[in-house]
C-alpha cells in the first residue's frame, strides 16, 4: 500500500488505519485517496486536473487511461505480494458536477489542443471487468479506456495500438 503513487507524489509514505482498512490520502491541489479495505477491495479516487475552455470545464480523457493502467499495475503487485489469486473484478466511475469537454492533441498544430466531445454532469459507471490474473493488463483495461473516449465521440483510446497493446 505504501507504494501507491498518489497524484505524482512521493511513494513509500505511511498508511493510516481507518474503520474501512488501510488508507493513504493526498489533500493537495488534486485530492486523491487509496484504500485497502478489510474486504480485500482496493479503492482509488483522484480528481483529474482540468482547465476552463470557453467557459466550460475540460480535461484530457487520456489521463483516465494512464491512471487506470497505473492503478491496475499497483493492484496486481499488491495482490501478488499478499498471495491472492483471481478471479478479480475491476470497475471504474467518472463523476462530474458540471459539463466537461474532452481535450485532445491537435493533429495539425503541434502542442495545440482541441475540444472534441463533451459529457454532461453525472456519474458514469463503466462495466465491471473480470480478470483471472493480471498477466495481460492491456486486455483488461483496453475496453474501459475505449469506452471513456467513446463518451467523448472518439472511436477508441489513443493509448492502444491496433493490436490492443499499450503505447507509451
Amino acid at each position: 500500500m505504501q507504494t501507491f503513487d498518489l497524484v505524482g507524489g512521493p511513494s513509500y509514505e505511511n498508511c493510516d488505519f481507518s474503520f474501512k482498512g488501510l488508507e493513504r490520502r493526498d489533500r493537495g491541489t488534486f485530492e486523491a485517496v487509496v484504500q485497502l479495505r478489510r474486504t480485500g477491495l482496493v479503492r482509488y479516487s483522484q480528481q483529474i486536473p482540468g482547465k476552463r475552455v470557453r467557459g466550460v470545464q475540460a480535461f484530457f480523457p487520456v489521463v483516465v487511461d494512464i491512471q487506470l493502467r497505473k492503478f491496475t499495475k499497483k493492484v496486481s503487485d499488491l495482490y501478488r505480494v499478499a498471495g491472492l489469486s483471481g478471479p478479480f473484478l475491476l470497475g471504474m466511475m467518472i463523476s462530474t458536477k458540471s459539463e466537461a469537454n474532452g481535450l485532445y492533441p491537435d493533429s495539425i498544430i503541434p502542442q495545440a489542443e482541441v475540444v472534441r466531445g463533451k459529457i454532461q454532469p453525472g456519474l458514469y459507471s463503466f462495466p465491471i471487468m473480470t480478470a483471472y490474473d493480471f498477466g495481460d493488463i492491456d486486455s483488461i483495461t483496453h475496453p474501459l479506456c475505449d469506452q471513456v473516449h467513446q463518451a467523448f465521440g472518439e472511436e477508441a483510446s489513443p493509448k492502444f495500438d491496433s493490436d490492443g497493446k499499450w503505447r507509451d
